[in-house]
Parts: C-alpha cells; sequence; structure tokens
C-alpha cells in the first residue's frame, strides 16, 4: 500500500543487498473490536453482562463466480424477443405513418395477391360432406359474417342445393346456438336456403315456428309438420302445437 504521508516512512537500509526495505505505519481507524452479551439466570433474577474484545480481521473476498441457470436463461431470451418484436413493431410504425415516402414503403411492404377463395371452395367441394360442414361451421364461429357469406357463394357453384342447404344450416347453428348472433343467421337463411325441408329447419332454428308450419303444410310434408309440433311442445308455442295436431289430424 503506498503511502499518504512522507513523514510515516522510515528507510532501512540492507548492508549486503541494494534493496530497499521500506516500512509503513497504517492507521485502520478502529482495529479492536468489542461486542457485549447479556445473560439472565433461569429465574431472572441475576443478569450477567460480559464485555468481549479482540482484533478485528475483515476478509476481501474478489473474483468471478458463476453458475448455471436454464430459468435465468428463459428469462433473458424471452427479454430479448419481446425487446426485438417491439422494434419491429416501432419501425413498422414509422416506416408506414411518420416519414414523407410512407406510401412507398406501404406498397413495397404489403403485397397484393389474387383471390384464391375459389380455388379454396373447390379443393372443400372435392372432399366429403362431412369435411365440408366442419370447415363452414370453423369460419362461422372464428371468423365474421362475411367471411361466411363468401364462402357459400364460393360453394355454391361447386356443391349440389342440398349440399349448401346444409352447410348453411350449419352456420346458421353456430350463429345462433353459440354467437347468439340471429342477423347474421336471417342474413345466412335469406340468401342460401332453398329447399323447403331446410327452410322449415331454418325457421325452426329461428324460433319462427308459424313461418315453418306454413313451409311445411306447403310443401304437403308429415314429416316436417311433426318437427314443427315437437318444436312448439319445447318452446310452449301452443297455437302453432294446435295447428300442427288440426292438420295432422286431417290427414
Amino acid at each position: 500500500m503506498a503511502p499518504n504521508d512522507e513523514q510515516s516512512k522510515a528507510y532501512c537500509a540492507n548492508a549486503t543487498s541494494d534493496t530497499n526495505y521500506y516500512q509503513y505505519q497504517v492507521t485502520l481507524g478502529q482495529p479492536q473490536y468489542w461486542v457485549e452479551q447479556t445473560f439472565y439466570s433461569l429465574d431472572y433474577t441475576e443478569r450477567t453482562v460480559k464485555n468481549g474484545t479482540g482484533v478485528r480481521v475483515v476478509f476481501s473476498i474478489t473474483g468471478v463466480y458463476s453458475k448455471f441457470s436454464f430459468n435465468a436463461m428463459m428469462t433473458t431470451l424471452v427479454s430479448i424477443y419481446m425487446f426485438f418484436s417491439f422494434v419491429t413493431y416501432t419501425v413498422d410504425f414509422v416506416l408506414l405513418f411518420l416519414l414523407p415516402d410512407r406510401k412507398l414503403y406501404g406498397l413495397s411492404k404489403y403485397e397484393v395477391t389474387d383471390n384464391f377463395s375459389e380455388l379454396h371452395a373447390s379443393e372443400v367441394a372435392k372432399s366429403g360432406l362431412k369435411v365440408q360442414l366442419e370447415q363452414a361451421r370453423k369460419v362461422a364461429l372464428y371468423k365474421q359474417t362475411s367471411d361466411v357469406t363468401a364462402l357459400l357463394n364460393d360453394m355454391k357453384a361447386v356443391v349440389s342445393p342440398d349440399h349448401l342447404d346444409q352447410l348453411a344450416l350449419a352456420c346458421m347453428d353456430i350463429f345462433v346456438q353459440i354467437k347468439n348472433d340471429y342477423p347474421s343467421a336471417e342474413q345466412c337463411f335469406e340468401q342460401f336456403i332453398l329447399g323447403d325441408h331446410s327452410k322449415c329447419m331454418a325457421n325452426i332454428l329461428l324460433n319462427h315456428l308459424r313461418e315453418a308450419y306454413l313451409v311445411a303444410i306447403n310443401a304437403n310434408s308429415l314429416e316436417d309438420v311433426y318437427m314443427v309440433l315437437d318444436a312448439a311442445k319445447k318452446a310452449g308455442n301452443t297455437s302453432v302445437e294446435a295447428l300442427c295436431e288440426k292438420f295432422l289430424g286431417s290427414e
């Protein structure tokens, strides 16, 4: 340790060597350590205080210690990923909305492609009815009404009217039973339901029981009348129930 006070140096010359030895007087401030401990008897009637003193020794450990941690590694990687994602969004925002040539950047970033919906519809049409119904239900459940309309319009050219009715009914079922979206179901009914039996089922689904009854008797379908009767009983619609029973009685 280099001395700060020149007066604290004491030079000692060695007679047999040219080496010079230096003795430094360093003040540590409070080199002693003192502690007080108090002891009590079992009945707390006596107290003994012991004072302990000694030389204070301070150990200082330096160096680098490391240990692999999987959790720390994952936290770091996720943080880096989130940071770069944020950078991407920031750069996109600056390019598309702030810079003078933002329109040019927008044309370069997004590419307008052809409409592949007809090709997709033809591929679906080649599959079985079960796959088609599943596809229609997924579109009705996870996408907008306009997407359902586009799918059914594309399917209209490649499937039979009966199959189209079944696809439209599947979409209507999702709209009514899960989404409670009656306007979309009405729109699907008006645009795509063609057959009398399917119209009867669609009206029952929309709780238009009188309309369903009229469709059934106009088609002179006992099966559909029984279907409307069952729906009227479940809904507690006594007027439609009476109409159905009267028609069936006359037959």
